[in-house]
């Protein structure tokens, strides 16, 4: 059990670091429109939704290695909008956690415009989740 509990401290710690290095890069000159998730950071403070948290610390970290995507960001709906599913097959707890964000391309095009991502984060036995990632087509 203190396991479980210390696996979460350290987790939130870490999604609170993974957090707060976009604030320190956009400090000096960031646009006055930069809108980023007050829920995401509710989340890490309050502790709401504690079954997403897993899968945003892997997502940020899957981003920041990631060749396809120059840079990522959560909106503000993340933290109501995720959707969690829970399934257990041969006694193994699987949980997949669908999340919606927006992401920069990595292209050699000039302009590099938002683009929505959805997220899927795969996790067996409470271990580290596998992400998936699939730009988002939009419905007009």
């Amino acid at each position: 059990m203190q396991s479980k509990r210390l696996f979460s401290l350290l987790m939130l710690a870490g999604l609170l670091m993974a957090s707060l290095s976009p604030l320190l890069v956009n400090a000096k000159g960031a646009p006055v429109s930069l809108n980023l998730s007050k829920n995401f950071r509710n989340l890490i403070i309050q502790g709401e939704r504690s079954e997403i948290v897993a899968c945003m610390v892997a997502s940020n970290r899957y981003f920041k290695n990631a060749p396809d995507f120059a840079e990522m960001r959560w909106l503000d709906s993340t933290s109501q909008t995720a959707l969690m599913h829970e399934k257990e097959v041969d006694h193994h707890l699987t949980r997949i956690i669908a999340l919606h964000a927006e992401a920069i391309p990595n292209t050699n095009t000039f302009f590099k415009p938002w683009t929505p991502v959805k997220i899927e984060c795969i996790q067996v036995d409470e271990g580290d989740p596998q992400v998936k990632v699939a730009v988002a087509i939009e419905a007009k």
